[in-house]
């Protein structure tokens, strides 16, 4: 019976994690979108949209990679919880914070120039909008791996199957974003979309924090 109870909750952490990868990529491709109006349709405004959502990324991870390893497993899942909760209200909030930082690089540029000075200011607003949202998704693979790993599974089977959902996830994010919602719903109510996601993803690993004996 914990035997199967047990499989239960893996398989439903997995499908988690796999609409947790599409919820981001959604944010990447309308955060994408958002900004590249603030800053104009450059190669340049778009290198520094995608590296600041990747820095957020790699910072996450590395930080969450530090303190794992003090968590118990309830704890882990707990705050896999609490990541996604922080990710769903962070990235509902950058529909704010984009057309602030709209009228913030207006009064330096009126987006026709390419400059290396530029660039910088670019890829540091988008940081400054994207920082904790992106933080936040990169501390969620290092949680749900230490999370699994304590109910008993190998490390390296672990891993590769939350990257495996988590990225096959991320590829319906981009083909659902790009092809169908935001034509549909729109690039603000695309990210509602996502971050409900993100907050039902929190409420439903909130609840299985109970049932993880």
């Amino acid at each position: 019976h914990y035997v199967i109870i047990a499989a239960m909750k893996l398989k439903l952490v997995y499908l988690l994690f796999f609409f947790s990868g599409l919820a981001g990529l959604i944010y990447e491709i309308v955060w994408g979108r958002l900004l590249v109006l603030v800053f104009g349709n450059t190669t340049q405004s778009m290198a520094a949209v995608i590296s600041a959502y990747m820095l957020g990324l790699g910072v996450g991870s590395l930080m969450a990679g530090k303190i794992v390893n003090k968590l118990d497993r309830k704890q882990a899942l707990l705050l896999y919880a609490l990541l996604e909760a922080g990710v769903g209200i962070t990235g509902i909030a950058t529909l704010i914070l984009i057309p602030s930082t709209k009228l913030i690089y207006a009064r330096i540029s009126d987006g026709s120039q390419v400059t290396w000075l530029l660039l910088i200011i670019k890829l540091f607003l988008a940081e400054a909008i994207l920082v904790l949202p992106t933080l936040f998704m990169g501390a969620t693979l290092p949680v749900l791996v230490k999370w699994v790993k304590e109910q008993g599974h190998i490390l390296e089977a672990a891993l590769s199957r939350l990257y495996a959902v988590n990225t096959l996830g991320a590829v319906m994010g981009v083909l659902m974003a790009a092809g169908i919602m935001i034509e549909v719903l729109g690039l603000t109510n695309t990210i509602l979309v996502a971050g409900t996601l993100n907050l039902s993803i929190a409420l439903v690993a909130s609840r299985l924090v109970a049932y993880d004996e």
